[in-house]
């Protein structure tokens, strides 16, 4: 999905990988300039299998932002702020989660 009426090239990936354990699935952004598909994929069945592992009521799923590296504060800030809204329409189905620590007991 792509922002075309932005100055700034705002786009990227957006794959839901699995919705059985619940719904909406749940993972992180990554934000990289050769950002893939087949990446984001891959990275969104590993949230499948950690949301699982760690009994969680969701699905998962990754997103991907395509963006340079080299970005001032404020660029970046507006990237990610636009690209927010184009996965928003996508909310019942995915979330960006934060990453979950689950303690073992000893």
């Amino acid at each position: 999905m792509w922002d075309e009426a932005s100055p700034l090239e705002i786009g990227g990936y957006l794959v839901v990988d699995n919705l059985s354990m619940g719904r909406p699935s749940m993972g992180g952004i990554r934000m990289l300039p050769d950002v893939t598909p087949a990446a984001i994929h891959n990275l969104a069945r590993g949230m499948t299998l950690k949301n699982a592992a760690a009994d969680l009521p969701y699905g998962g799923g990754k997103s991907g932002i395509v963006a340079s590296q080299d970005l001032t504060p404020e660029e970046h800030n507006a990237v990610v702020r636009s690209f927010a809204r184009l996965i928003c329409r996508y909310h019942d189905i995915y979330i960006p989660g934060p990453d979950v620590e689950r303690k073992m007991p000893i």
